[in-house]
């Protein structure tokens, strides 16, 4: 895992210095005389280096696809067996549209949204440690920036990352009584018809999608906020190279100026998408958490092995006669749950008819 990790991260870091590289070789190719601009040197190391990074780019792209597909498999294949191997006692407890939710929105964000997230967010960081870098080669004094600007951003994202990772929770929460209404309507929808109350079910509906959209439309208004002000926190990089630029024109060349200058607007869109991308990710990695807490659930064997070290084990002959007997009995679907029987002394005799009327959750009658 560690080494196809590391594969990646190299290839990344090929494919942002061979994309630097042929930039900046541009850029000095513009900055020679007209006579050597002709020289075929500058077009051939330049074509080759456009050529490299074409190559590294589509074998990292069919590497990254890779890593996305068996990771996102092995979220699905661990979630599915845990839940077909566990105990009933799972689904007496877990509502089906918690199961539906995780099992379908949880496992499409750890399929497509989170490693997309993360791709983004490492490919854009290089990206933007390529254009600082090349932006100080220009003009080292563009660096000093940084060093208030950098603090800032980051108390940011904090700041950010306290609301949004709490309310993509209450997004994902919300949306399981969706899936549970609509399981439970599909099962009951001849009774629904029948006592006609659509419009009760349907107000009810409404009612669980407007929660679900609250938390959705906040969770977005949070994202473009903090969009916002990292935007305004990136010109004032871009304003402060202009101004350097301009400063000591007399010390760059107006190609490395120019550059520099190009650089610092993409910075802008890069850094502010790289710094977005890197809180969505931690935003999407609940949804992991909650299919990751599916793949941990203790399997049925499991549980029969525990229950067996515990439990009165009959006689092989058992049963002997057709005879049942309880004695002060008392019973529980769970232990954290409260008795349901208590203290039940009743005894079945041979080829007696025995009739139970009630239902789960009620003590019945006999």
């Amino acid at each position: 895992r560690w080494f196809g990790f590391l594969l990646m991260i190299i290839l990344m870091f090929g494919n942002e210095a061979l994309y630097d590289f042929t930039n900046r070789w541009l850029a000095v190719w513009s900055g020679k005389d007209e006579n050597e601009q002709r020289s075929s040197f500058y077009a051939y190391i330049y074509l080759g280096g456009v050529l490299c990074t074409f190559i590294v780019t589509l074998i990292r792209a069919a590497y990254i696809i890779y890593i996305m597909l068996c990771g996102s498999t092995y979220f699905h294949n661990q979630m599915l067996k845990g839940i077909l191997y566990t105990s009933l006692r799972f689904f007496e407890k877990n509502p089906s549209g918690r199961i539906l939710n995780r099992a379908s929105k949880d496992q499409q964000v750890v399929d497509e949204s989170l490693p997309l997230a993360l791709i983004d967010t490492m490919q854009y960081l290089l990206q933007t440690l390529g254009s600082i870098i090349i932006i100080g080669m220009a003009n080292p004094w563009v660096l000093l920036i940084l060093i208030p600007l950098a603090p800032a951003v980051l108390w940011l994202r904090r700041f950010y990352m306290r609301s949004s990772r709490q309310l993509k929770r209450l997004e994902s929460v919300t949306r399981s009584p969706i899936y549970t209404l609509f399981a439970t309507s599909l099962d009951g929808l001849t009774s629904i018809r029948a006592f006609q109350v659509q419009n009760d079910f349907l107000e009810k509906f409404i009612e669980r999608i407007d929660a679900n959209s609250r938390a959705s439309f906040i969770l977005a208004a949070t994202s473009h906020w903090f969009g916002l002000r990292l935007d305004f926190m990136v010109s004032l990089l871009t304003l402060a190279t202009c101004i350097l630029s301009v400063a000591l024109r007399h010390q760059i060349t107006p190609s490395i100026a120019a550059l520099s200058i190009s650089y610092c607007i993409t910075l802008t869109g890069l850094f502010q998408w790289a710094v977005r991308q890197s809180a969505e990710a931690e935003n999407f990695m609940t949804s992991a958490e909650r299919i990751h807490e599916y793949g941990q659930l203790i399997s049925e064997s499991q549980e029969n092995t525990i229950d067996n070290n515990v439990l009165i084990q009959p006689d092989n002959d058992w049963p002997s006669r057709g005879i049942i007997e309880f004695k002060d009995y008392t019973f529980r679907y769970r232990p954290e749950l409260d008795p349901v029987l208590k203290n039940l002394n009743l005894r079945i005799e041979s080829k007696e008819k025995i009739g139970i009327i009630g239902r789960t959750g009620m003590i019945p009658s006999f």
